[in-house]
């Protein structure tokens, strides 16, 4: 959370070891404390205490990216290119939003279904 803070955002690469082991984000680390929430607890979820002693607090009942806040279709093609990026490559990665987002336009997906089957042999062998 430490590296998310000091970068304005939270993403894959910010769980990796060398961004963990950054200075600043070490600095701020060394500041923060974790408690878990009791059941059914009212405690906030976050707490900050300012240098001059100003403590700034929130709950988040209804997370971000749940049934109540779902993402945006931007925000979920954002939060894929983080995650598969540095596996598939910015180039597979935008081919695939492109592909998924034009999902909903297909008339009949077992047609799409059938063509992801493998061929197999032998009796009794229905696509």
């Amino acid at each position: 959370m430490a590296a998310g803070r000091m970068r304005g955002r939270l993403g894959v690469s910010d769980f990796e070891l060398r961004a963990v082991a950054e200075d600043a984000v070490r600095a701020l680390f060394e500041r923060v404390s974790l408690h878990e929430r009791v059941a059914g607890g009212d405690a906030p979820d976050i707490r900050i205490t300012l240098t001059d002693g100003q403590v700034l607090e929130r709950r988040f009942d209804e997370p971000r990216g749940g049934l109540a806040r779902p993402l945006s279709a931007d925000e979920i093609a954002a939060k894929f290119r983080d995650c598969a990026g540095d596996i598939l490559g910015e180039a597979a990665v935008t081919c695939l939003i492109a592909w998924i987002g034009g999902l909903a336009g297909i008339p009949d997906m077992a047609d799409l279904l059938g063509d992801m089957v493998p061929a197999a042999s032998g009796p009794g062998h229905r696509r």
